[in-house]
């Protein structure tokens, strides 16, 4: 089964089930796909919290079966000095648990780009009606799930509000009841099978699908339009030789190309891709022109500077987000990715 979207949220026994271990080939091979902006991994601060909890709990067991191993090894050292050298390792559990947890936290954050979800801050009567009613993750007598219940309606919220829908990954049942209430979150077992339906969003015949729809006038034109809506939020940053050159603005200089796609999800009606779109751009750069001037080495600044303009032309491939329709061939929206770009001197001119 292909992916219907590309925004997943793990579970907190997934990480549990792979010992929070980030570089396990599993997480490495979300994160590659992550990388690719294939996937967007979703966490919450419960999670976070719960993950926390669990480093702590795993730790903990670490120094008890240290402990042990200690007093052992302290007996074998008394009766055999000569035979054993060096001390046995010391083991601070509270720092080791706080080591370890900040760097997961860092890693997800730096490397992952993860979308952050405050579920402490929703409201609470919702939830309580669910405990009242034994709704999932309430439905069973003596149930106490109250932070599934919070994540869960954190990402229903968030994906009511972006008007898509979100992949929750784990198999824990309680959380696999509370997510098939909700039409915007779809359940998946494991890890390894999000990853299988990423493979089989890939396959020859979704591709050709995504060409012919991409090459349709109505999607075509209708990403190039919803692109230019949005030219003011790429940032052009000027590198090149003009003294103080700064981009003082932009604007489109010809028509738009899509260079390649990526498709993320895919189903009967709907396709979302990554685009890779050239855009043809006037861009302005003012500058301080110093042909007249002459340099003053005492204050160590030019003296006889004008303010000057100029343009520079360039074509920056830009990569862009699409939601498209199949029927009928419409784009429902569009997200810039690439935000910023360098802009070079157009040497030709010289």
């Amino acid at each position: 089964m292909s992916l219907v979207t590309h925004h997943v949220f793990l579970d907190t026994q997934v990480y549990r089930s792979l010992g929070h271990n980030l570089d396990s080939p599993p997480l490495l091979a979300l994160r590659e796909q992550i990388a690719a902006d294939r996937l967007v991994l979703h966490i919450t601060d419960i999670t976070l919290c719960e993950i926390k909890r669990q480093i702590g709990s795993n730790v903990g067991d670490a120094a008890n079966s240290m402990n042990e191993a200690r007093k052992k090894f302290s007996i074998w050292k008394g009766r055999l000095p000569a035979n054993i050298a060096g001390d046995f390792p010391t083991f601070d559990q509270t720092a080791i648990s706080e080591a370890a947890f900040e760097q997961f936290y860092k890693r997800v954050r730096a490397e992952w780009s993860v979308v952050d979800h405050n579920a402490t801050s929703v409201a609470a009567l919702d939830i309580f009606n669910d405990y009242f009613h034994r709704e999932p993750p309430f439905e069973s007598i003596g149930s106490k799930e109250f932070p599934d219940a919070f994540v869960v309606q954190a990402l229903v919220n968030w994906c009511i509000q972006k008007e898509t829908k979100m992949y929750v990954v784990g198999a824990d049942k309680a959380m696999a009841a509370a997510v098939d209430r909700s039409p915007m979150l779809l359940h998946m077992q494991s890890l390894p099978k999000l990853l299988e339906s990423i493979a089989a969003t890939e396959t020859p015949d979704i591709n050709d699908r995504t060409r012919k729809l991409l090459a349709k006038p109505a999607v075509s034109d209708g990403i190039a339009r919803k692109i230019e809506n949005k030219l003011d939020e790429l940032i052009p940053i000027y590198v090149g030789d003009l003294a103080d050159g700064e981009v003082s603005g932009h604007e489109l200089n010809g028509k738009m190309e899509i260079d390649d796609f990526t498709v993320l999800a895919a189903s009967n009606q709907d396709i979302s891709v990554i685009l890779k779109v050239r855009i043809p751009l006037k861009i302005n750069i003012d500058f301080e022109d110093r042909s007249s001037a002459f340099y003053d080495n005492e204050d160590d600044i030019y003296v006889g500077t004008e303010f000057a303009q100029t343009n520079i032309e360039d074509e920056p491939i830009i990569r862009v987000f699409a939601k498209l329709t199949r029927k009928p061939p419409s784009v429902v929206g569009i997200q810039i990715m690439t935000s910023e770009f360098e802009v070079y001197d157009n040497y030709d001119d010289y």
